[in-house]
């Protein structure tokens, strides 16, 4: 009710910013949780949302519940962005850039997290890029190792399943994705591992992985994302 009321005052003063209103939710949770917004922010006889509204979140499924209602809205009344995160001399730079349109067009985030990992060729953009190759390696080892939740132990069985993956590079694999990772998550990197040199090794040792497990996934979403 409170936020109801203070959403009513705001609409008409102007911006209003509900910052990442979901978090380890389940799904039916998810639901409930964007039919609640959507349902304080849409005026139903004029078919446009109340005021300016801007709604971020980290959740894919949930934004894919607001993306799929704010389809049926006017084209002008909608805009899709994502935060780019940069390493810039003095620390970390964020950036609002026009959402891929591979997020809009897919129910799942796995296209675009493999064609921003595979396209990235170095620069300011490696944390980021990093963040993506770690879901990236999570989503391809839940797939190929789908009887086992611990994710060193899938990377683990992957590798030993897969040929053509050299020492160095499974040290790069275990190393980056790995390393203080537990049960059912992978961690942030450690600042002593996230240095902007290795990412595009990392890159190139998750590619590997990834050819030599399933060349014709590989290849087609290479082709897809290209």
């Amino acid at each position: 009710l409170e936020f109801r009321r203070v959403l009513f005052r705001s609409r008409d003063e102007g911006l209003v910013v509900i910052d990442d209103p979901v978090s380890s939710l389940d799904s039916t949770a998810l639901h409930s949780a964007a039919a609640f917004l959507i349902d304080a922010i849409y005026d139903r006889d004029a078919n446009c949302v109340q005021g300016q509204v801007l709604v971020t979140t980290h959740n894919f499924a949930f934004f894919r519940l607001l993306r799929d209602w704010a389809f049926h809205l006017k084209k002008a009344a909608r805009r899709f962005y994502t935060i780019h995160t940069t390493q810039i001399d003095v620390g970390r730079s964020s950036a609002l850039r026009p959402i891929d349109p591979l997020l809009l067009q897919f129910n799942s985030e796995y296209h675009f997290l493999f064609a921003k990992v595979f396209e990235y060729g170095g620069g300011e953009e490696a944390l980021y890029v990093l963040n993506l190759a770690r879901r990236l390696l999570e989503a391809f080892l839940a797939f190929r190792i789908p009887g086992r939740t611990d994710l060193r132990l899938q990377l683990d069985e992957l590798l030993k399943e897969t040929g053509g993956i050299g020492s160095e590079q499974q040290q790069r694999l275990r190393m980056l994705f790995n390393t203080g990772s537990h049960a059912a998550a992978i961690p942030d990197v450690s600042d002593q591992l996230a240095q902007i040199d290795e990412v595009p090794l990392a890159i190139e040792a998750l590619i590997a992985l990834m050819r030599a497990a399933d060349s014709r996934h590989c290849e087609q979403m290479i082709e897809l994302c290209s």
